[in-house]
């Protein structure tokens, strides 16, 4: 009734009355009274349910619970104990919408605590309540609030932070921050640090991850996900958060800190994450903490690319693992959604990607291809992609960008900048993005007044990348004029070759209406401003014309400057003779008549150039080449070429026609060369040790080139007529007679010391046959034309070169040569490639040239004949591996470029990769097995190519889709190891290598090592003499000749790979253990961990123990090999003790017993691992002991029979025996664990286990006493004995014997 009386006065009342009201019922009764707190609990109980209604406001329920908490103090524990109790119940029931009276909590708490034991018992009963019950989404804030005033146990405040972390899954993404801050506000006052900080990072990982498979999930697939952009949003307040609390508790962020940094060597994906990267970067604005993310951010990337690495070479950790996650992508993510207003994300950004930059150093002369699997390499096309992915959607940092990218082309003059510069070209060519370029012109304007000054190939660069600028801006193109005009006339030569190829890219550039006469030519110096020039620009003014001419008068200049600026200019005109067609004749006017300054006045002399003149001796210096007679003869022929393409016969002019007449006399009178006609004789020793013999050997040089262009000539102008290719062996042999002799007189002359050095090393006819100066396009078409042109008309001129075998083999040899310097440097013979399509067009023809020649040797009764240098066919193999490594290295598009043309003929149509491969892959198959038959089927070939096929065939496997063909190669190649008796240690390394290699790649390497490693037990012996082994199932290659070191090297790599696959995936089951779930960063890790845990005991374990328990019998010498061996031994036990702590852990998490696998792996390495292990350390011991006594009593050669010095054999021993201290421990450590286990589970682990004498580490006084009377002379013993008797005598009694 007293309760509802006060109820009725309290409900009655106005909210502007209530508190007054409180007051006065206060008032009534006396202080301390009994029936004061019984009021006063009734006052609570109506309050608690008078702050959940919606008509009272903030400001009245503010004042109740500060009215409230002074009175609190007066309650009853068992009134306070109710008190909690109903608010608890309006939790549970969800009645407590508002959740004010939740705010009660903590002074009811605090009653609690000061009734003595009972109300600290009774709180904590009731803590445990409110944890137990259910709590409505609407009351988590408040709950959570609440518990920063309430007096926690560490034990009650994880139990209340993981629980909340679990509730926030089931919530609404806008829902979470105001709980995110509550929390980081908990974190700073009570604790729980890394587990509040890690659920957060955790959760919002995992709600990307959910939003970006619902995006990608089918109509069958779709599931309940958050809304994309309620996620952001939700996301950038909680990174404003965490910014915000890091700023006030500075530990927060080295615990942040620290949980990202132990997650970049377990799962370094993870810390890539969208939502973690971007928290990260959001801090990095403070010094403080920006080099430390950055570190953590790049080790993580480059840690992930390795990861990604390892699973695409082991296909048994693609299949338990999994996927490679795409980090890059994530970054990429990343800048999307900092798109939605995460400026604070944008500054971090940039410097990141310019930090990933900053750590790659490219190479001046780089293959077009790249490195792409170096993690460097990915680290800079990481930082390309994310800058120009922040260019695109920010405006905002656009001109930010741009003047770094400048800052760094600028201050990396000593280096070359490539990546930098790439960045530059892609933005530059953006048309919708290009107002911040613009604006940056005066900036790019001061980095050109420097160009000069840069390393060629980044000036070119640079050059290119800003040339679409130079219409828009009249400074500009003044700017580079004259920079170009004081480089062409410095003393340098690098400063002049910029120049030169700057003038060059200009005249590319240049579009004109009209052709351009030479002979209008102005001599007025060239300026900028005085002439207006519009580049790509649809106004083809007469102004274009004049700038042509002026810039084709300052280049004639360059005819007498340094060769190297000479040879930049020939090829340079080149370039514009192809680009821009309205310049053809002037250049080809502007070239011939410059080498007809050095062609005789009768083209029918000999010969026909004037290579005396192209020639220079220094005083008592080397000869040089002041005119590149060999790259102006080919720029002209090539443009002549081209001209006759474009314009056809019977268009040309009478200046081109007379052009003809001149290539086509040189080409005649070459024929008919010797070498005596260019001062060489078959009598070296009266030419090479003078000057003259030494002027001859240079000019040989250009001889052999010039006949290589001039036969390009000849096949461009008679398509493989009769008398063109007449001609062109001509010329070959020629060039083969005059290299061959100036070869052994170049060496006459390097011998001589009277005239050492006299010819530079770039004029001597290298060792290599094939030393070529054909144009790349010209090696491709020919042979094209030999191997594959079926015209029936030009078959005559075809047959005359496929009768000479030595003209296939230079060609042959040239392609091979040529494709090595693209592949490596990207330029050759004045060919420089910028487009990967072109270089495989020109790839593909070499590889079908290849594939039909080793064709042609495999027919029956095809037997080439003998010539010098490596024959056709070894070429072939040669350039046939570097076509399908590319092939490998190239994505799919590139694959089918390079592959689909080797084999397309009218029999073969591919239709995939796969095919293509399967194809190539019978075909070797066919020339291996003919030619390790015997008698061999397949001349021309050796079996250093069988060897070179087989690393062919293991690449192309990696292209294989179908597991039934690579089962089907593994079988061939182990009938080949099987079958195939040569006791030759380089076939063993190939072919065991390909069978290992297959193996490996295909998950089966494993079950083929055990038998090797009982074969190679049985070759090489068992440790103990008595025990003689059989071998089962031997194959062929491995013999007692080749067993060691050869395939024993090759097995312990092979064991390394398998143990360092292991080690990783036991790291990472760790990472997926309940241990670290939910709450880490972990969201990817594997929920089927027992079936992952069964795969590496049963599959990899298991195995591994019978492999080593073969390799530890046998009777390896102590060397390399053994140390190899202990070493592996070492990681294997490491391995077995941190899986053994995994089992620990999931004991302490789980409970009940070990899975079975893992127990039936211990049994096992306590009966095949353990006892031989000790076994093979005394072996190893008695082996080096023996390995130091004297062998044999006589005194033979000098320094033989006598044994080495104590401290000798002391300090090889120890070198050699170093790690088996380590053994026994790692072996000890993994028995620690093992008991461990065994006590928490209650099994016995260590029954299979032994404790072996090998153990005993205590010295034996009397082996070390005798041992050391044997080593010594017996002078040494009768001196010893004196001076003990002399002690004797002096101290008189028994003396103890001296050790």
């Amino acid at each position: 009734e007293e309760m509802a009386s006060t109820y009725a006065r309290l409900t009655e009342k106005r909210e502007s009355d209530l508190l007054a009201e409180i007051r006065k019922l206060f008032s009534e009764h006396q202080s301390g009274s009994d029936q004061l707190k019984r009021v006063k609990y009734e006052v609570f109980d109506v309050v608690i349910d008078v702050l959940e209604d919606d008509t009272v406001s903030k400001d009245t329920y503010q004042q109740l619970i500060s009215k409230l908490g002074v009175e609190a103090d007066g309650l009853k524990k068992r009134d306070a104990g109710e008190l909690v109790e109903k608010i608890i119940n309006k939790i549970k029931n969800m009645k407590s919408v508002k959740g004010r009276s939740i705010e009660l909590l903590p002074l009811l708490f605090s009653v609690l605590e000061t009734h003595s034991k009972q109300g600290i018992s009774a709180k904590k009963e009731l803590i445990e309540t409110l944890h137990l019950v259910r709590w409505p989404t609407m009351n988590v804030c408040g709950i959570v609030t609440m518990l920063r005033d309430l007096k926690l146990t560490e034990q009650e405040l994880q139990m209340f932070c993981e629980k909340t972390l679990l509730l926030l899954r089931s919530m609404r993404p806008l829902e979470l921050p105001p709980i995110v801050h509550q929390l980081l506000a908990l974190s700073s006052t009570k604790g729980s640090k890394r587990l509040i900080l890690n659920g957060i990072l955790y959760l919002f990982t995992a709600l990307d991850k959910e939003v970006e498979e619902a995006d990608h999930a089918t109509e069958e697939e779709i599931t309940v996900a958050p809304q994309r952009h309620e996620l952001l949003q939700a996301e950038g307040t909680v990174m404003l958060h965490i910014s915000y609390a890091i700023q006030n508790n500075q530990e927060l962020d080295k615990e942040l800190l620290d949980i990202v940094k132990s997650s970049t060597g377990t799962m370094p994906a993870s810390v890539i994450s969208p939502f973690c990267v971007a928290t990260l970067l959001s801090l990095s604005y403070t010094q403080r903490l920006q080099d430390q993310i950055f570190v953590i951010l790049k080790t993580a990337l480059i840690n992930t690319f390795k990861n990604n690495e390892r699973r695409r070479g082991s296909k048994w950790l693609k299949n338990v693992t999994g996927e490679s996650p795409d980090v890059q992508q994530y970054l990429l993510t990343a800048v999307t959604n900092s798109n939605h207003g995460w400026d604070y994300v944008l500054q971090g950004l940039v410097k990141f990607a310019f930090y990933l930059l900053e750590g790659f150093v490219p190479k001046a002369l780089e293959s077009p291809f790249g490195d792409a699997g170096s993690a460097m390499q990915q680290l800079s096309d990481t930082g390309t992609k994310l800058l120009v992915s922040i260019y695109e959607m920010h405006r905002i940092a656009r001109k930010e960008i741009v003047d770094q990218v400048l800052r760094k082309i600028g201050a990396s003059a000593a280096t070359y900048a490539k990546h930098y510069i790439s960045i530059l070209y892609i933005l530059v060519r953006k048309p919708e993005t290009r107002d911040p370029i613009l604006e940056c012109i005066p900036r790019i304007q001061e980095v050109l007044n420097y160009i000069s000054f840069f390393p060629v190939t980044t000036a070119i660069s640079f050059l290119e990348a800003v040339q679409p600028l130079l219409k828009y801006s009249i400074n500009l193109k003044e700017s580079l004029l004259s920079t170009l005009n004081e480089a062409l006339f410095s003393k340098t030569v690098e400063r002049r070759s910029i120049a030169v190829k700057g003038y060059v890219m200009l005249l590319r550039s240049l579009k004109m209406l009209d052709e351009v006469l030479l002979s209008s030519q102005s001599s007025q110096p060239l300026s900028g401003s005085q002439i207006f020039v519009e580049l790509h620009g649809n106004n083809r003014s007469a102004s274009n014309e004049a700038l042509c001419l002026e810039i084709l008068s300052m280049l004639r200049r360059c005819f007498s400057q340094q060769s190297e600026v000479r040879t930049c200019l020939y090829q340079g005109l080149l370039d514009v003779f192809v680009d821009n067609p309205k310049l053809q004749v002037p250049i080809l006017e502007l070239l011939v008549n410059h080498l007809k300054m050095y062609c005789a006045s009768d083209l029918s002399e000999l010969p026909p150039i004037l290579y005396a003149n192209c020639l220079k001796e220094g005083p008592g210096g080397p000869v040089q080449v002041t005119e590149p007679v060999d790259v102006l003869l080919r720029s002209v022929i090539l443009c002549y070429l081209k001209y006759q393409e474009d314009v056809g016969e019977d268009n040309e002019c009478e200046s081109v026609r007379k052009v003809f007449q001149l290539l086509k006399s040189l080409a005649l009178s070459m024929c008919k060369l010797e070498p005596a006609d260019v001062g060489l004789s078959k009598d070296v020793s009266t030419v090479s040790n003078s000057t003259v013999g030494s002027k001859s050997v240079a000019m040989a040089t250009l001889v052999m080139k010039s006949c290589d262009v001039l036969m390009e000539f000849v096949y461009g102008v008679g398509e493989f007529s009769q008398q063109s290719s007449d001609q062109i062996v001509h010329l070959h042999t020629v060039r083969q007679e005059v290299g061959t002799m100036a070869q052994d007189q170049g060496t006459g002359v390097a011998g001589s010391k009277r005239t050492a050095g006299r010819v530079p090393q770039s004029l001597r006819p290298q060792a290599a046959p094939f030393q070529s100066c054909l144009s790349v396009q010209g090696t491709a078409s020919l042979l094209k034309g030999i191997y594959n042109d079926t015209l029936p008309v030009r078959q005559p001129g075809l047959g005359v070169l496929r009768k000479s075998l030595q003209f296939c083999q230079y060609l042959l040899g040239t392609s091979c040569q040529q494709m090595n310097a693209l592949v490596e440097t990207g330029q050759c013979c004045g060919m420089q490639v910028t487009e990967l399509s072109k270089l495989n067009k020109v790839f593909c023809v070499f590889g079908r040239a290849y594939f039909k020649q080793l064709e042609l040797l495999s027919l029956p009764g095809s037997q080439p004949e003998s010539s010098k240098g490596k024959s056709p066919g070894s070429l072939c193999v040669d350039g046939l591996a570097v076509v399908v490594q590319l092939a490998c290295n190239a994505d799919e598009e590139g694959r089918r470029d390079l592959l689909f043309p080797i084999v397309s003929s009218g029999d073969v149509a591919p239709d995939s990769v796969s095919e293509v491969s399967l194809y190539l892959i019978r075909k070797l198959q066919r020339l291996i097995n003919g030619i390790i038959s015997d008698p061999p089927e397949v001349l021309g070939l050796t079996i250093k190519d069988a060897i070179s096929m087989a690393t062919i065939i293991l690449n192309l496997s990696h292209l294989l889709d179908e597991v039934e063909e690579v089962a089907e190669i593994i079988k061939w190649s182990h009938e080949v190891c099987k079958e195939t008796k040569r006791d030759d240690i380089n076939f063993c390394k190939g072919f065991l290598g390909l069978l290992f290699g297959l193996c490996q790649r295909y998950d089966q390497n494993i079950r083929m090592l055990r038998k090797i490693c009982y074969n190679v037990r049985a070759l090489i012996g068992d440790i103990d003499e008595e025990v003689e082994i059989q071998p089962k199932n031997n194959l062929s290659v491995i013999t007692s000749r080749t067993v060691t070191p050869c395939c024993l090297t090759l097995v312990l790599h092979q064991l390394d790979l398998i143990v360092d696959d292991v080690e990783w995936f036991v790291s990472r089951l760790k990472v997926g253990s309940p241990e670290s779930q939910p709450y880490s960063l972990n969201t990817t890790a594997d929920t089927d961990l027992e079936g992952m845990f069964d795969s590496l005991c049963k599959e990899r374990l298991t195995m591994i123990i019978h492999c080593f328990h073969e390799l530890i019998q046998t009777a390896i010498a102590p060397g390399s090999i053994a140390d190899h061996l202990v070493k592996l031994l070492i990681r294997l036990y490491g391995t077995f003790k941190e899986l053994t702590k995994y089992v620990m852990c999931m004991l302490n998490t789980c409970g009940g017993e070990p899975d079975m696998a893992y127990m039936k792996m211990v049994e096992l390495t306590g009966t095949h691992l353990n006892p031989q292990i000790y076994a093979f350390i005394s072996y190893l011991q008695t082996v080096q002991v023996h390995a130091h006594e004297p062998q044999g009593g006589g005194q033979g050669k000098k320094g033989k029979g006598k044994p080495l010095a104590p401290s000798n054999i002391k300090k090889n021993t120890h070198k050699e025996l170093v790690n088996i201290p380590k053994l026994i421990f790692a072996i000890e450590e993994y028995e620690k664990f093992l008991i461990k286990v065994g006590k928490k589970a209650k099994i016995d682990l260590m029954k299979t286990f032994k404790r072996s004498t090998a153990r005993d580490f205590k010295i034996n006084i009397s082996t070390v006493t005798a041992k050391l009377a044997e080593e010594m002379d017996d002078e040494s013993v009768s001196i010893l004995k004196e001076g003990n008797e002399e002690d004797g005598e002096q101290e008189g009694g028994e003396q103890e014997p001296m050790i």
